[in-house]
């Protein structure tokens, strides 16, 4: 219906043959256009009271992006306390990584070639401990990270999920969540999950994870 409404729309007022009576379609698609708008809003999700707050940046800047400084005055002018990136290769970020760690001086990279393609990048103002990267046929690329904020430590994982079908067998999607959950399921204490999931908020993906684990 989302589709179809504009698609209507502008065929509508395009076609000069068309006749008054064949007006009232006109009113039906912008009708299904408001209906369908409820669902692209965002989830509210309550907080608790006395939870750390913390001010996160995230980004898919796209592999193959070599425009670089819009994204870095970005960054620092909204100052947050961690950035987690995704798609970030080597070499088109290593030139910017001087000037973000001036501020974030902590970061997490794959370090190896064998994981080099997960590009991942977590940079934060507060020590980043220990953390590892993760990336098999059946589970999405992740990079696990402790970070010791003020109030507390914390587990920070970056995830990156594979492209849903057509561009994927169906339930590809639905391995890597499976597998995320396995992975969250032994982590202990404050968790923050962010990435690039591939899906919207209402998604099945979206859905799963705040039904299943809050």
């Amino acid at each position: 219906m989302l589709v179809a409404a504009p698609v209507l729309l502008v065929a509508f007022m395009l076609w000069p043959r068309i006749s008054l009576k064949h007006g009232g379609f006109i009113p039906l698609a912008l009708a299904g256009l408001i209906s369908g708008a409820p669902i692209l809003h965002d989830p509210v999700i309550p907080v608790p009271d006395g939870a750390l707050k913390l001010k996160v940046y995230q980004h898919n800047i796209y592999v193959e992006n070599i425009v670089f400084e819009r994204i870095v005055n970005t960054v620092e002018r909204k100052d947050p306390d961690i950035i987690a990136l995704v798609e970030a290769r080597d070499d088109t970020l290593a030139p910017w990584e001087a000037r973000l760690q001036e501020r974030w001086p902590y970061m997490a990279k794959a370090q190896t070639r064998r994981y080099s393609w997960a590009r991942l990048r977590l940079f934060s103002k507060y020590p980043i401990k220990d953390y590892q990267v993760r990336k098999r046929d059946y589970e999405p690329a992740t990079l696990h990270a402790r970070v010791e904020t003020p109030n507390g430590e914390i587990t920070v994982v970056v995830a990156h999920f594979t492209r849903p079908w057509p561009f994927k067998e169906p339930e590809a999607q639905m391995r890597h969540y499976r597998a995320l959950r396995t992975m969250l399921d032994g982590i202990d204490g404050p968790l923050l999950v962010l990435g690039d999931f591939n899906s919207v908020p209402w998604g099945r993906i979206g859905r799963r994870m705040q039904g299943d684990l809050g």
